[in-house]
C-alpha cells in the first residue's frame, strides 16, 4: 500500500497510507508531541437540526445540537489556531454544509499538509455534491464519511441520486450509529455497494442527553454485531461504541495491541472557539488562553 504520508512525532515515526490505514512505529512507551488526529466542528447550522419555529428536529438524536439557523466559524480564526500542527495531522470535520468558505478552508488545510477527512449527511449529498466531488477530485479530501439516514433505500435509486458514484470511491465509509440505527437494516448495506463502515457509539449529550438506554435494539446490536465482521470490506469503532458493544472481547492480546490504537486526539468546536477532550465532553477550554500543543500535552498526561 502507498505511504500518503510520513512524520515524526514525539518518539513515533506515523504513516498514513492511502486507503486511510495508520501506523505507529514506536519503541516502550508512546509518547507524542502532537494530537494523531483532532475532530472539528465548523458549524452549528443544519437543515435537520432543531428548527425554532416548531421546536422539532429530524434529527432527534443530535449530540452537537445543531439548529436550522445556527452559525458557521470564522475560519480565518480557525486557520491561525491551527497554523502550530505539523504536517500529517489529520483532521476530520464534521460538515452540515459544503459552504463556499468550508472548501476554500479545506483546500488550504491541504496545501498545508493536513490531512483531511470529512463527513457529511447522507441527506446532503445531492445538494451539495458540486462542491464536494471537487474536493475529492482535487484530494483536498482523503477520506469521505456520509452519515446513514433510515430512508436511505427509498433513496437509493432515485435517479437524482449522486450517492452510488461516491460509494465506489475507495475511501468513502458509512457511517452509523449503535443503538439508534436499525442493525439488520446496517447488514444489508453491502447489497447497495456500500463496502465499509464506522460504527459509532449513541452519546449522551447534546439533544440525546439522558436518552441513552440498554432498549431491545441496543440489546440486539450487542448480541450481534460480530455479524459485521465479514460482511463489509472495512468496519471499524469509534472509542465509545468500543467500550459499548465490548468489541474487546472479539480480539486476543496480540491482535487488539495491533488494532486499538487507543485515543490520541481531542475536539475543536470553533463556533463556539473552545477545545474539549471530546465532542461529548462539558469539560471545554476557550481557545484563546491555551495552544493546540499545550492542550493536548494537558489531556493526555
Amino acid at each position: 500500500m502507498t505511504a500518503l504520508v510520513e512524520y515524526q512525532n514525539g518518539n513515533a515515526k506515523i504513516e498514513i497510507q492511502s486507503d486511510g490505514t495508520r501506523i505507529i512505529d514506536y519503541d516502550q512507551e508512546l509518547k507524542l508531541d502532537w494530537p494523531l488526529n483532532i475532530d472539528i466542528r465548523v458549524s452549528n447550522r443544519c437543515s435537520n437540526g432543531l428548527n425554532p419555529k416548531t421546536g422539532k428536529a429530524r434529527c432527534t438524536f443530535c449530540h452537537e445540537s445543531a439548529t436550522t439557523d445556527g452559525d458557521e466559524c470564522d475560519y480565518t480564526q480557525l486557520l491561525e489556531i491551527l497554523e502550530p500542527l505539523p504536517e500529517g495531522i489529520e483532521l476530520a470535520i464534521g460538515c452540515n454544509r459544503v459552504t463556499r468558505k468550508l472548501h476554500d478552508f479545506i483546500q488550504f488545510c491541504s496545501w498545508r499538509g493536513w490531512v483531511v477527512n470529512l463527513t457529511i449527511n447522507q441527506d446532503h449529498v445531492n445538494r451539495d455534491y458540486a462542491l464536494l466531488i471537487n474536493l475529492i477530485h482535487t484530494h483536498s479530501i482523503r477520506g469521505l464519511g456520509i452519515s446513514y439516514r433510515h430512508d436511505f433505500f427509498d433513496r437509493y435509486n432515485s435517479t437524482f441520486s449522486k450517492l452510488p458514484a461516491l460509494l465506489k470511491l475507495e475511501n468513502t465509509v458509512m457511517h452509523v450509529i449503535e443503538g439508534i440505527d436499525d442493525f439488520e437494516q446496517i447488514f444489508k448495506l453491502n447489497e447497495f455497494g456500500v463496502k465499509k463502515i464506522l460504527v459509532l457509539g449513541e452519546k449522551d449529550f447534546g439533544f440525546n442527553l439522558g436518552r441513552v438506554t440498554n432498549s431491545p435494539n441496543h440489546l440486539y446490536w450487542l448480541r450481534n454485531v460480530h455479524r459485521l465482521f465479514d460482511q463489509f470490506e472495512i468496519i471499524s469503532f469509534d472509542n465509545l461504541a468500543i467500550k459499548r458493544l465490548d468489541i474487546r472481547r472479539f480480539f486476543n492480546s496480540e491482535s487488539w495491541n495491533t488494532f486499538h490504537q487507543g485515543e490520541h486526539s481531542f475536539y475543536i468546536n470553533a463556533v463556539d472557539r473552545t477545545f474539549a477532550p471530546s465532542s461529548r465532553s462539558f469539560n471545554k477550554v476557550n481557545w484563546n488562553n491555551i495552544s493546540i500543543q499545550e492542550y493536548f500535552k494537558q489531556i493526555v498526561d
